[in-house]
């Protein structure tokens, strides 16, 4: 007769640290938002990804740094050089759900919104796009 053990494993992951641990990544978060604005708006909107972090980006980033791109910029930029919506910006720094923005990454947020344009943190597609469509009227 087998028994049976009625302890809980050491190692135990609450159901809210599990679903941080399984919900998308960032890259899957931004690529559904710039997928989303490709094949709904690309007459109106221009999105463009900047590349950040990870040590496998590392030399790729010194030579981002070295050409202009200030540190802590946001994830998604897009713009229009459409006549309605000219002038416009809007930065979108994606995070996976339980990520946290650096200190460098929200200075820039505030800094962007500071100069009147749409910024913000997102953890999701979802609400990424209506950000993004409420700021442009779309």
């Amino acid at each position: 007769m087998s028994r049976i053990s009625k302890s809980t494993p050491k190692s135990s992951m609450s159901i809210k640290e599990f679903k941080d641990k399984t919900s998308p990544l960032e890259k899957v978060i931004q690529q559904q938002v710039v997928s989303f604005f490709r094949a709904n708006y690309s007459a109106i909107l221009t999105v463009s990804m900047f590349k950040n972090g990870g040590f496998k980006m590392h030399s790729k980033r010194h030579f981002d740094y070295r050409m202009g791109e200030t540190k802590g910029a946001s994830d998604l930029f897009f713009h229009s050089i459409h006549p309605d919506y000219a002038g416009k910006v809007f930065f979108a720094e994606m995070k996976r759900k339980g990520g946290k923005p650096s200190s460098l990454q929200n200075q820039f947020i505030e800094n962007a919104i500071k100069g009147g344009h749409g910024a913000g943190i997102f953890y999701d597609a979802e609400s990424c796009i209506e950000a993004v469509k409420k700021h442009f009227n779309l």
